[in-house]
């Protein structure tokens, strides 16, 4: 934020692309032939908590601080172009969501479950 506002005081776009996903655990997943009770035991016993936390602080936590902490710099994007009477539009955030989740090794999409 620092640095931006000594370089230009203002942000008309911010990208949110950050990302990361678990590793996958050397235990097959569940298949469409799997029970509830194999997919809730997949679930609980062999994904750590901790990677699911850390999924979550990085995919949704980091992208709702880094909004707040260039809100300002958004706000006199919009500012600015009032002023000058620009005809862009406002300040926009755009978020990036990721189909990684689906990728397998040979970088083919499929649904797990």
């Amino acid at each position: 934020m620092d640095e931006i506002t000594l370089k230009s005081g203002y942000i008309d776009l911010l990208v949110c692309n950050a990302g990361i996903a678990s590793l996958f655990p050397p235990i097959p997943p569940p298949t469409k032939e799997s029970t509830i009770s194999e997919v809730r035991k997949y679930f609980f016993e062999t994904l750590p908590t901790e990677d699911h936390t850390a999924v979550f602080k990085t995919n949704t936590i980091s992208v709702l601080l880094i909004i707040f902490d260039l809100v300002e710099l958004l706000n006199a994007g919009n500012k600015i172009n009032v002023a000058a009477g620009s005809p862009k539009p406002k300040s926009q955030i755009v978020t990036v969501g990721s189909a990684g989740v689906f990728a397998r090794g040979d970088g083919k999409f499929y649904l797990r479950w």
